[in-house]
């Protein structure tokens, strides 16, 4: 792993109006610090790189995490950029053990504090970002005791489902409906319906913006995971 220091990272390059930036995340473990490195991609209708994009809320606007960036410093050393606590939870479950993750998230990858650059970005560039990422990384939060019976009860839902040759997703919910709305049915207890509904009152599903980016990688297909802590579900 390369060297760290304390002193802090700057954006040292404008980002042209067809390119976006690339985290390039380097593999850890769990004790070790965030390395990684940004690159600068063309984004036009002729580029097609590959990424993964991480849909998430920023929680509170307190900046006392950190990852270090090693982009081609004379000394080689890695400097320290500043994140929030809640980004900072995401990239330890994120980050992998034996290869790099390339990701776009908006924290890094855009200059908050260039205003031309976030606009640009925010307003011309993120709709396709999120329409043309290889996968959308839905990030709900870390884990609570009732995460893992939510993620059971919805897989479970999901798998009993009613199936048919043209049935949509939609019918499928239509059908199975009713048996969803009673607990006396015994489809769910009351443990399961309290988990569930705990889950989806996360601040992820309160911001409409949000929802929208999982949205627009759906128009294209695009595989989404949805992660809560160590809780998964595609």
């Amino acid at each position: 792993m390369p060297r760290t220091t304390e002193n802090m990272f700057t954006y040292n390059y404008c980002l042209q109006d067809t390119q976006i930036r690339l985290l390039r995340l380097l593999p850890g473990s769990d004790d070790q610090e965030f390395i990684g490195c940004l690159l600068a991609v063309d984004f036009d209708r002729n580029a097609s790189p590959q990424y993964e994009a991480l849909s998430y809320t920023w929680g509170k606007p307190l900046f006392d995490a950190a990852i270090f960036f090693n982009d081609d410093q004379s000394d080689g050393l890695a400097r320290k950029f500043k994140i929030t606590t809640d980004l900072a939870v995401a990239l330890r479950h994120l980050r992998r053990a034996d290869k790099e993750r390339i990701l776009w998230i908006d924290q890094i990858c855009i200059n908050q504090h260039d205003a031309t650059e976030k606009s640009t970005q925010v307003n011309n560039m993120m709709a396709d970002i999120y329409r043309r990422t290889s996968a959308l990384i839905v990030w709900l939060g870390a884990a609570d005791s009732e995460t893992g019976i939510a993620f059971d009860t919805i897989e479970g839902t999901y798998q009993s489902l009613p199936k048919g040759p043209g049935l949509s997703y939609q019918e499928r919910i239509a059908l199975r409906r009713e048996h969803m709305v009673e607990p006396s049915t015994g489809v769910f207890n009351a443990i399961e319906w309290r988990a569930v509904y705990n889950l989806l009152r996360r601040p992820w599903f309160e911001r409409t913006w949000i929802v929208q980016e999982a949205y627009l990688a759906e128009l294209d297909g695009t595989k989404t995971t949805v992660l809560c802590g160590g809780y998964y579900v595609d």
